[in-house]
């Protein structure tokens, strides 16, 4: 006879039926073989088996038999590990009001605007939590809840109904409770996914924005107070970029003595040390990305700085290297051409203005009077380079690393709609939200959320679209900012992210090909209409934001674009005309970000692009999990061309299809898998040349997997890639 010891230690005869009728349950309505699952899990039965072990050896061997063809494993991993985690924290055991006493009680909900809701009003909240929700999602996305999101007494559906009432907390009365009914369904139903500091921090009452730029003066007052505010926003829960383009490079002036300046190595040592000792919010390392201009003189140290070769005091390993590159260097390379770097502070000194902070045409008229103060002598820290060999340099650091991000700073410029009102000097950490900073007045801040496309169909994007914006406008008003610096950024722009998440999972349901541009396009132009629509009304309740007049929205500039590029015949027109009535209340409203942790939990997959494995097992800090395309059954064939198997620049052209409709920037994520094909030095460049003429953006990583090898999970930026 076999026994089962029991939670209280009492011992009692293992009873078969039990498990026969849970596994029969787990395994309803799904495409699966019940009695694999019974076969799998009777190696685990001995006599003294704990309860909790039967349980978890469910699960375990559920999730074992997940593999392509029979993904729907998975999804009874996850039942079986839902009854678990109820039976654990026996959070539906109780009526809602009590639940939410405790969680207030406690600290786990430690928002202040909870506080506005009557009791009356918590009891109609509680009606709407559906316990069986829980059931939809995989083995994967639970953990990552439990692992990463779920404070100890909540359950999913929680975490939602929380979240939801401290969103709608920003309406009017009359309308707070119907507009947190809605969040809550489309949060429930994950057609709309918050990111990771939403479902961390919202509740809590901490900091909820992803994203941070900031800028640096070439001073050690300003790069000491930079340090503090990385600090204070690492701490936060925040990723950075930090421009590094004022300061000074190596052996130039300083202190009136020639030759003494040690360049921006040290300072860029600074940024990485405080990465690793102030991590974010105790859930993951610090994560900062430093830029530097192509033109800058310390370009190759800095290109070097990742590398085990030299003085590995000058190293910093923890940090993610972007340069940022104006069109005129990608001329040069492409016709043979010299690049000359600078020292910006010299080169300020001799001809009288910035090379720092100028874009475009004013970059190209300032850039050319540096190199005739160059080759007239006057300027002494200055390098003449073949442009085709400093890019060779680069390329050679990705190859290795997968860095540096390149950023097309020009055409993040051209393309910004504040530009009146200052410049984007670098991208994020994800390297899609960005927008002015000044030293010490304004850093870059932005709060993330994503379409779950493959859940929505398309002709309702735009208005999950309209509502997420919605979702993110209250955000400001929600978050806690680590930095007044980035409060005052808040207010003057409320730039938001709308992303997109599973954008593959949508090809796929579709039935589409990936490639198709016109396709991509159309879903953008979709997100964008809703995205604006929105904007606008919510100006006409409370207000534009505060650098609105002088816009490209306000001079209506934003608006004939899209016009002019639309292929779905949206009434862009009548949103000029709302808008000049009403103005709009975001200044930039779309950053599609990678994701990766919040599109597990969201059974997802990540960001705009192509599928990296219909199935596979992610090994991440939470452990190994098994991860499914969102429609692999349907549609094996869309799951089959992974990213690695297409010819990566034609890639581009998709992405500058979607950022035809994107005012701020895409997570656009590369691959050189040499296992599905040769890969060659020539077709690395030609992804960031072609990025660069196809308009978009940013590059973000391009890694290599090299034969036998599996792509690296990097969770340094998961705060945007949540």
């Amino acid at each position: 006879m076999i026994r089962v010891k029991k939670k209280s230690g009492d011992m009692v005869e293992y009873v078969q039926s039990k498990i026969v009728e849970m596994v029969n349950w787990a395994c309803a309505g799904l495409d699966v073989d019940s009695p694999k699952l019974l076969l799998a899990f009777n190696e685990h039965i001995f006599d003294g088996v704990t309860t909790a072990s039967i349980q978890r050896n469910l699960v375990h061997s559920a999730k074992s038999l997940a593999k392509a063809s029979e993904p729907d494993w998975v999804k009874v991993a996850g039942k079986l590990h839902a009854t678990t985690m109820w039976a654990s924290r026996k959070s539906y055991d109780v009526p809602f009001i009590d639940l939410y006493e405790k969680l207030v009680d406690n600290g786990e909900w430690a928002h202040p605007n909870f506080k506005l809701y009557t009791q009356a009003q918590l009891l109609e909240a509680g009606s709407w939590i559906d316990q069986s929700k829980d059931l939809n999602h995989s083995y994967t996305s639970l953990v990552m809840f439990e692992q990463k999101y779920l404070s100890p007494n909540e359950c999913v559906q929680h975490l939602h109904l929380g979240n939801a009432l401290l969103i709608a907390s920003i309406e009017p009365e009359v309308t707070r409770m119907a507009f947190a009914k809605q969040v809550y369904d489309a949060l429930s139903g994950r057609k709309v996914s918050l990111a990771s500091p939403w479902l961390s921090n919202l509740r809590k009452n901490l900091n909820i924005a992803s994203c941070f730029t900031m800028t640096i003066l070439d001073d050690l007052d300003s790069i000491y107070k930079a340090l503090s505010d990385y600090a204070k926003i690492s701490k936060a829960g925040g990723g950075c970029g930090v421009f590094l383009g004022a300061c000074r490079a190596k052996g130039s002036k300083l202190m009136g003595r020639d030759g003494k300046a040690g360049g921006i190595t040290g300072w860029v040592k600074l940024f990485n040390d405080t990465a690793v000792y102030v991590n974010q919010g105790g859930y993951r390392k610090g994560a900062v990305t430093v830029a530097l201009p192509v033109w800058h003189n310390d370009i190759i140290d800095f290109l070097n700085i990742q590398k085990e070769v030299g003085d590995l005091r000058d190293k910093s390993f923890d940090i993610q290297p972007q340069i940022t590159f104006h069109d005129a260097f990608w001329v040069a390379e492409e016709n043979d051409g010299y690049w000359y770097t600078f020292c910006p502070h010299e080169v300020e000194s001799v001809i009288g203005e910035p090379i720092v902070n100028q874009y475009n045409a004013d970059f190209e008229r300032v850039y050319a009077k540096a190199i005739a103060a160059a080759e007239s002598g006057r300027l002494k820290v200055f390098t003449k380079h073949k442009a085709k060999n400093l890019f060779k340099e680069f390329l050679k650091t990705v190859i290795e690393t997968g860095l540096p991000y390149a950023a097309n700073i020009d055409t993040i410029n051209a393309e910004n709609p504040n530009k009146h009102a200052g410049c984007i000097v670098c991208v994020n950490l994800c390297c899609e939200s960005f927008s002015n900073t000044f030293a010490h007045k304004e850093v870059h801040t932005c709060n993330l959320a994503s379409l779950v496309v493959g859940r929505i169909e398309v002709d309702e994007l735009a208005g999950y679209a309209a509502l997420t914006t919605h979702i993110l406008d209250n955000g400001i008003e929600l978050t806690l900012s680590p930095i007044p610096e980035s409060a005052y950024h808040n207010q003057k722009y409320r730039t938001i992210g709308v992303g997109v998440q599973g954008y593959a999972d949508l090809v796929a349901r579709e039935w589409k090909s990936y490639l198709d541009k016109d396709f991509a396009k159309g879903v953008f132009e979709r997100i964008a209409f809703g995205c604006t629509s929105k904007s606008i009304e919510l100006a006409k309740e409370r207000g534009t934001f505060g650098a609105y007049v002088g816009s490209t929205w306000e001079t209506g500039e934003q608006f004939d674009k899209y016009a002019s590029r639309s292929i779905l015949g949206l009434d862009w027109v009548g949103l000029k005309a709302a808008a000049q009535q009403y103005g709009v209340r975001n200044s930039q409203m779309m950053s599609p970000a990678p994701n990766t942790s919040t599109s597990m939990a969201m059974d997802a997959g990540a960001g705009i692009q192509p599928p990296y494995s219909g199935f596979m097992v992610e090994d991440n800090s939470v452990g190994k999990l098994p991860v499914v395309g969102m429609f692999l059954k349907e549609n094996p064939l869309a799951y089959s061309r992974t990213q690695g198997g297409y010819d990566q620049s034609k890639l581009t052209e998709v992405v500058g299809a979607m950022q035809q409709f994107t005012d701020t920037g895409i997570s656009a994520e590369y691959v050189a898998d040499m296992n599905l094909r040769d890969i060659k030095v020539s077709d690395y460049a030609n992804v960031y040349r072609m990025a660069w003429k196809n308009k978009t953006k940013a590059v973000y990583y391009y890694r290599t997997i090299k034969k036998g090898g599996t792509k690296d999970v990097d969770e340094s930026c998961a705060a945007c890639a949540g």
